[in-house]
């Protein structure tokens, strides 16, 4: 039986040295490449040559990004292993050198042959592993230093999905049960919109910490209103009809409005669409529309702060 070949005729010279290099376990080595030009088989080389130097395999740890790379690296490694157990002396000592290490003497090659059961029979065995997969072993050896249940389980994405369903369903109920529950749901759906709920949620959970430690700080929503009133610099008296007055007489008032938009109107067609703005807001007899619109200048659709159009009209004032 011929040795399978470790590397193909076409890798330049130079590349498989740099290969070699970085395998040697005596080397620290940080290879940086291009997806497909061999990294994976350069990791795997590595661990091979662990193993032949004499690496207990339950000292030997791969973290990697993905599953599917966990599960690729360690197929090429048992794979090779299980190899070189039906090879002749002559095709096994060709391909140890061709993994980068040394031709090895009779002994060596008996015992990598041996390498593929001392891996697998080896407690704890060897560990090719995702960075999560690592750090969930970490916590289930350590609950205790790191705060954690023990004999905990990580939940699936489709039971966190169910989960997270079930608790909004139980949170909107107990919303709708309390105090001016209609009103308050009422006025989410109007602030979320239709879709807009879901995102909310995701946003809050990304942010329970935070909110954890808001509510620690406040107290109870009052306390929360007043602390968030004050980092807004909103005055005790100010509401939404108060603000929303006070954004209407920004840039002069209505009666400077036209003027600017008399100057936009001489520049591009983003200029111009901003003078089409502020004279729908003048126009405007309806005061939510004339909002809708006098806003529309410093806020794209998506609610985003439109920073061009913020400077442009402060250098006309």
């Amino acid at each position: 039986m011929s040795a399978p070949s470790a590397r193909s005729d076409d890798i330049p010279l130079g590349t498989r040295i740099a290969q070699a290099r970085a395998s040697d376990p005596r080397a620290s080595a940080w290879v940086s490449a291009n997806a497909g030009s061999g990294k994976t088989h350069v990791l795997a080389q590595r661990v091979l040559r662990l193993l032949l130097g004499g690496a207990p395999p339950s000292r030997i740890l791969c973290l990697t990004f993905t599953k599917a790379a966990a599960a690729n690296m360690a197929d090429r490694v048992f794979k090779t292993l299980a190899q070189w157990t039906r090879l002749s002396d002559e095709d096994l000592s060709a391909a140890i050198v061709a993994s980068g290490a040394e031709a090895p003497d009779p002994p060596r090659l008996a015992f990598a042959r041996r390498l593929f059961a001392r891996t697998i029979e080896t407690p704890g065995g060897l560990k090719i592993q995702t960075i999560h997969a690592f750090c969930e072993r970490l916590l289930h050896l350590f609950p205790f230093e790191a705060n954690v249940a023990a004999g905990f389980r990580v939940v699936e994405e489709r039971e966190a999905a169910q989960l997270l369903e079930r608790a909004r369903a139980e949170a909107l109920a107990a919303a709708l049960s309390g105090p001016f529950g209609e009103a308050r749901l009422a006025a989410m759906a109007r602030e979320a919109g239709v879709d807009g709920f879901d995102k909310l949620l995701r946003e809050a959970l990304g942010l329970r910490a935070e909110i954890a430690d808001a509510a620690a700080y406040w107290g109870d929503s009052a306390g929360y209103a007043e602390g968030l009133a004050e980092r807004l610099g909103l005055a005790p008296g100010d509401t939404v009809d108060t603000l929303e007055a006070e954004m209407l007489s920004g840039l002069g008032g209505r009666g400077a409005w036209l003027d600017l938009a008399a100057q936009l109107e001489r520049g591009g067609v983003k200029d111009q669409n901003l003078a089409a703005a502020l004279r729908e807001a003048f126009e405007s007899s309806e005061r939510d529309a004339a909002l809708r619109a006098y806003l529309s200048v410093f806020f794209t659709k998506g609610g985003d702060p439109r920073g061009g159009a913020n400077r442009k009209i402060i250098g006309l004032r």
